[in-house]
């Protein structure tokens, strides 16, 4: 729930927020699910999801320095595999959905006919190669499965809490909460599972031995 809440302040925080007022803009709405300034700007809309790369960037000099034995390394590693997926993972929900911050921007760049078709298939095949790449360098500095899927239902359940206690029963701002949980870190979520896999497999193969 921390690392969530964490990356979700990085995105919506740091990244919407931050620059909205950078370009003195105003605050209409925020939320963890749900960002509106005054005026709009393509600048406001990308800075949620570059805020959440930046933080995988930092994050990872960080952890890659950080004794594995340490209390923190779990957490400072959630932190940076949820800004991983989320700004990666980003790419390519804009890519196939045709909405989201960085449809935003392709929007504004290109907005119909071939360019645009184009960008969205760049903006696509560029978020699978980061986030496989990303979440593959992380396989080994996460927690164990069973508290990396713990970390997983964690973050959704506590996406969808804090949407639910700002604003209410909502459909759409439930469905981004979804999306921006468990929908964006379903590479994790795997990551727990084929490790559970593998390991039952080795141990089966001990035993078997």
């Amino acid at each position: 729930a921390v690392a969530f809440l964490a990356a979700c302040i990085a995105h919506e925080g740091f990244g919407h927020a931050g620059t909205c007022l950078l370009l003195r803009g105003q605050i209409l709405a925020m939320s963890s699910a749900v960002f509106q300034c005054a005026p709009g700007s393509v600048w406001v809309d990308v800075a949620g999801p570059m805020a959440n790369c930046l933080a995988f960037l930092i994050g990872s000099i960080f952890v890659a320095r950080t004794d594995r034995r340490s209390p923190s390394r779990d957490l400072l590693s959630l932190f940076v595999a949820f800004n991983a997926c989320w700004g990666f993972g980003y790419l390519m929900y804009s890519a196939v959905t045709d909405t989201g911050d960085w449809a935003f921007a392709l929007h504004a760049v290109a907005p119909i006919g071939w360019k645009n078709a184009a960008m969205r298939a760049v903006c696509g095949v560029s978020g699978v190669v980061l986030y496989v790449s990303a979440l593959r360098w992380m396989r080994t500095r996460l927690p164990a499965s069973w508290e990396l899927l713990a970390a997983y239902v964690g973050a959704g359940i506590c996406s969808l809490i804090l949407v639910l206690l700002t604003d209410g029963l909502s459909v759409a701002p439930v469905i981004e909460a979804v999306n921006e949980s468990w929908g964006a870190l379903t590479g994790i979520g795997v990551l727990a599972v084929r490790g559970r896999v593998a390991r039952d497999q080795k141990l089966r193969g001990r035993h078997a031995a």
